[in-house]
């Protein structure tokens, strides 16, 4: 990767700045466009505030910053995360995401272009998929040697249209509906072209490369699975508590409350065994207020949770559920997993783990899951079955492993 100049644009905190962090520490970052970020400065002071105060809201902002990224390779556009903030915390029902998300993207395009020097002795643009389809095109037209590689971390939008769209019908009403929103057809277009004007495209695991590959016109070879890494070892459970089978068991699930994370299935095996299993889910509510309160009186949600104060819940937890109907490759998994917990989710989630795991891989349907939890509530050996993850299954989602396979295909591109 010698001599390599890069531009990474980046909406939040994409995957702990994973991925940028990589290009800082091989000085290969020459800027990084974001909506939000803190200078070290500032994350001091707010990092010595938060030991005093411990508030919720601090616990969020200092999360956008690293140690490795300096604020000269910085390019932020604050009114987005303002909006996103106000949109946010007094519209939380009433605005649209996918809206939102569009406006966003079409917004950072708009100010990059607008510096006409942005991309001088620049040799990749890395981006993620809706982010940035105004700067493939400009690039494709009047900068074609700079190399456009997009990552897909979720499956098709066109996919997940399909999918959704079957549930939506048995659900009605329930969160609002995929198949009404003009944003989020415009963002399947948006998403094809990006794909096809890409020079390279990298998926976090093999469901994610499948599904393009049959959504879209791609060559399989064109498409690289990297998976995530684990960024934070110091929550690895030593070991399994052993548990009585006659109380309840913990299970967890973290991500919006939503039919995509298969919350309809969570809300039925909840309500069918209540008396065996104590359900919890961990983050913000996409349903309907009405809906919310319907399914809070049989799982306990606890809201949007800063990722730092997210440990205690998989720390006290025994079974880790993601029903998903689509991910790329849930980063709630690779908690899960790296906190020891018997994992339980579906194919779809894009989780791509080792056979001597501690897992139960489900299908899409309720009644197999609930039959699945009880064989599991009257297995009275259960836990202790359970084993330790070995260091080998570790070092897979490490952030060295992580590295070296980006670093490959940067070479190559």
């Amino acid at each position: 990767m010698k001599n390599k100049k890069i531009i990474f644009i980046c909406f939040g905190r994409r995957n702990n700045y994973l991925t940028a962090n990589f290009f800082a520490k091989k000085k290969y970052l020459k800027l990084m466009v974001t909506d939000f970020y803190l200078n070290k400065k500032l994350f001091k002071l707010l990092n010595k505030c938060n030991q005093i105060f411990n508030f919720k809201v601090i616990d969020k902002i200092i999360l956008r910053y690293s140690d490795f990224i300096k604020s000269k390779h910085i390019l932020t556009i604050p009114s987005v995360a303002l909006d996103f903030f106000i949109r946010k915390t007094f519209f939380n029902q009433n605005y649209d995401l996918h809206g939102f998300h569009l406006k966003s993207a079409k917004f950072f395009n708009k100010k990059i272009l607008n510096n006409k020097l942005i991309f001088k002795n620049v040799t990749h643009l890395y981006s993620y998929r809706n982010d940035s389809l105004e700067l493939f095109v400009h690039l494709k037209k009047n900068n074609s040697y700079i190399k456009k590689i997009l990552e897909v971390p979720v499956a098709p939008a066109k996919f997940q249209k399909n999918i959704i769209n079957k549930v939506e019908k048995c659900y009605l009403n329930w969160e609002p509906k995929v198949n009404n929103n003009k944003n989020f057809n415009e963002m399947i277009k948006r998403e094809k072209k990006e794909i096809q004007l890409a020079d390279h495209i990298i998926a976090p695991s093999k469901f994610v490369k499948d599904k393009i590959l049959s959504s879209y016109l791609v060559k399989p070879s064109n498409i690289s699975i990297i998976p995530y890494a684990m960024i934070n070892k110091s929550n690895f459970k030593k070991q399994f508590l052993k548990k009585n089978i006659s109380t309840k068991i913990k299970v967890l699930t973290v991500g919006d409350v939503c039919l995509r994370k298969g919350v309809h299935h969570v809300y039925e095996i909840a309500k069918a065994l209540s008396d065996k299993f104590e359900f919890t889910w961990v983050g913000k509510s996409n349903l309907y207020p009405d809906i919310t309160k319907k399914v809070s009186k049989y799982i306990n949600l606890v809201g949007e949770t800063p990722n730092n104060r997210i440990n205690q819940y998989y720390n006290s937890s025994d079974i880790y559920f993601l029903p998903s109907l689509c991910e790329g490759s849930a980063i709630s998994l690779y908690e899960a997993y790296k906190s020891n917990l018997f994992l339980i989710f579906t194919k779809n989630c894009g989780f791509d783990i080792p056979k001597e795991t501690n897992k139960i891989v489900i299908d899409l349907n309720t009644k197999k899951m609930i039959s699945q939890f009880k064989k599991i509530h009257a297995d009275n050996s259960f836990f202790n079955k359970m084993s330790i993850i070995n260091k080998n299954s570790r070092n897979l989602f490490s952030v060295q492993n992580y590295e070296d396979k980006l670093e490959r295909v940067m070479d190559k591109y």
